[in-house]
């Protein structure tokens, strides 16, 4: 990296040149440090003349290297606003995934509650006495097909033994 700040245009030609090294693309983005002279000539060469494969291997190694210049060039501006986009997106959709798995899992809750009060309304309408255990039984059971099954048989039962047995 410091071959690249001693001889910056040295450096652009071997990146020009050498297009796939991997260690070449690693030192050039010190060319970018504003304390380079022309360094905005050399990121938007860099910019204009390399293909989108070589210019995504180069946002890996701005992304991997710590610069702190790289906040004051186009480019880097360019890059950081792109990785804050990609934050926010991954964070909403994840914020997405969670909200929809609580609103599926609050609706699971709410079925259970509607389901367990519409069997006690039945038992009660049809006059059959539950006692504090079975209220418990039937409340607390997460059940949603067990919960009809006692609904149904509910209609024709006379008793709450008949329905939770």
């Amino acid at each position: 990296m410091e071959e690249a700040r001693a001889d910056p245009d040295l450096a652009m030609l071997s990146a020009m040149t050498h297009p796939r090294n991997w260690a070449v693309l690693r030192a050039l983005p010190a060319v970018f440090d504003p304390d380079i002279p022309n360094h905005r000539m050399y990121a938007a060469i860099t910019q204009t003349i390399f293909p989108a494969h070589v210019l995504s291997q180069l946002e890996v190694v701005l992304k991997t290297q710590a610069h702190a210049w790289v906040a004051e060039t186009d480019w880097g501006r360019e890059l950081i606003e792109k990785l804050k986009a990609d934050a926010q997106k991954e964070g909403l959709q994840k914020g997405l995934r969670k909200g929809i798995e609580q609103g599926i899992a609050q609706g699971h809750d709410r079925e259970l509650v509607n389901q367990a009060r519409t069997l006690l309304t039945v038992l009660e309408t049809k006059g059959i006495t539950v006692d504090e255990a079975a209220r418990r039984q039937i409340n607390a059971c997460a059940d949603t097909d067990q919960l009809s099954a006692w609904t149904i048989r509910a209609v024709t039962a006379s008793s709450i033994e008949e329905i939770l047995s």
